[in-house]
């Protein structure tokens, strides 16, 4: 039996999930998951029978509108190593969003801490990713991104 705070935060979290998505969006899904378990606990294993398209907008929906972001589905799209790299590499330069751009370096360090794809050692994929920064509008998230850029060419060196 859950405790009347938990079940409280449990409500609250699901009428604001539910306010910020309509009901046939990845953020419905992404909300489902979490009511039908009443945490985040198999996320991973559930979100690995969705298509790679359906993974990469769970994550964006869980970095850029759950608060604080959630990156836990970053692990489970760097499962899938170089198909996965280049689809999202893909989806930013199709988006040009300063927030895709960012969220897309949680990803390819997660491919790296996972061992799944050595990412710095695609020339080609390197190239594009560090052009990403210089797409960045909004000059202080061209900072964060450069410094995240820097913490994966960093975790590239240490997994060698």
């Amino acid at each position: 039996m859950l405790r009347p705070r938990v079940r409280w935060s449990l409500l609250v979290t699901a009428l604001l999930l539910n306010a910020c998505v309509g009901p046939k969006s990845e953020g419905a899904k992404f909300r489902q998951m979490f009511l039908e378990r009443g945490s985040w606990e198999g996320f991973s294993e559930e979100l690995e029978k969705y298509p790679l398209e359906q993974q990469y907008e769970i994550f964006l929906y869980g970095m850029q509108k759950v608060h604080p972001p959630d990156s836990k589905a970053a692990d489970t799209i760097a499962k899938r190593g170089k198909p996965a790299m280049d689809y999202v590499l893909r989806m930013v330069a199709a988006s040009g969003k300063d927030m895709d751009y960012v969220d897309s370096l949680e990803i390819f360090e997660a491919m790296v801490r996972g061992r799944h794809y050595l990412v710095c050692a695609d020339i080609e994929a390197m190239e594009q990713i560090e052009a990403n920064g210089n797409k960045i509008a909004h000059e202080d998230w061209r900072k964060y991104y450069q410094r995240d850029l820097q913490r994966l060419k960093e975790l590239c060196v240490r997994k060698r």
